[in-house]
């Protein structure tokens, strides 16, 4: 039996390692296949989108490094969808 979990992480990313988080997730990205969209609305042929416009920023990589994590794979936890957002850090208890 499945059973789904939602796990909310905070992460703090320095800002001089953002750009190499970028360039790692785009590789990573590229590396597994890339994303779909249809040219324009309704219509039915697709174009891949290419690393640079699907990891735009630190955001989405930071998305793409937790959705491509082997070690997730590796025991079957399957990562239906995530979200981030740039704020301010909340007060949680560390591990």
């Amino acid at each position: 039996m499945k059973r789904m979990f939602r796990v909310e992480i905070e992460v703090v990313v320095d800002g001089s390692i953002a750009e190499e988080a970028v360039h790692l997730a785009r590789d990573q990205y590229g590396s597994t296949g890339y994303a779909f969209e249809p040219i324009c609305d309704g219509s039915e042929v697709l174009r891949e989108i290419p690393p640079e416009e699907y990891i735009a920023d630190v955001e989405s990589a930071i998305m793409e490094l937790i959705i491509a994590n082997p070690l997730l794979e590796k025991v079957g936890i399957e990562v239906i969808g995530v979200y981030c957002s740039e704020g301010e850090p909340a007060d949680a208890a560390l591990l």
